[in-house]
């Protein structure tokens, strides 16, 4: 049901792969389809060119366009966490991606506006599959609009691995998160999201 998305920089002199994340409900475009250049059916593989990245995002004009939507919204509302009364939500969340990543600068937070329905059935399962959790979820710009209007949808799982199944991953730590927002980037987005896990057990590593 709350779900933000945020942005950050690193504050290094040095560009640095670190870059926190921040809570912002503006985003980018959907999810671009990937190409890959084609090598000669002549040449080795040793001259085969690897796929290139994706295009850039124009970050100021996604998050313009989610706000225009009505997707994302930067208004401050009282905070709905009780350990964390002081300030707006937005204001908390700054907070704890800022603490979580102290060598990057939080660009902008946002808040997800989640649309009736959807809370509406969220609320409904709550009892059964709750309490509800506060996780971190670092995704590449490209895929940042998608979630921010659709939510996180298992079809599109595996660009990082599926090593413990097909399903959307999520982190406590938010520096974790960061880590799955793509390479060398100059700055990353990443969301924080209410999750109802409903039954789950702690894994042992393999």
């Amino acid at each position: 049901k709350s779900s933000s998305l945020s942005r950050s920089r690193s504050r290094s002199s040095s560009r640095s792969k670190n870059v926190g994340p921040s809570m912002e409900a503006a985003l980018r475009s959907p999810r671009s389809s990937s190409w890959r250049s084609m090598p000669s059916p002549r040449a080795p593989l040793s001259a085969r060119s690897a796929s290139p990245p994706p295009p850039p995002v124009n970050t100021v004009a996604l998050f313009a366009e989610l706000i225009e939507k009505g997707t994302l919204s930067a208004t401050p509302r009282a905070s709905p966490w009780s350990v964390d009364s002081e300030g707006s939500d937005l204001d908390v969340v700054r907070a704890w991606i800022s603490s979580a990543l102290p060598m990057s600068e939080v660009r902008g937070v946002y808040r997800v506006e989640c649309s009736a329905v959807t809370a509406a059935a969220y609320t409904s399962v709550m009892p059964t599959l709750g309490p509800q959790r506060l996780l971190w979820h670092g995704t590449p710009w490209a895929s940042v609009a998608n979630i921010a209007q659709t939510g996180f949808n298992r079809a599109y799982c595996g660009r990082h691995g599926v090593r413990l199944g097909k399903g959307s991953y999520f982190a406590e730590d938010a520096a974790y998160a960061a880590r799955f927002c793509g390479r060398a980037v100059e700055s990353r987005a990443i969301f924080l999201a209410g999750i109802l896990p409903g039954r789950f057990c702690r894994g042992e590593a393999a």
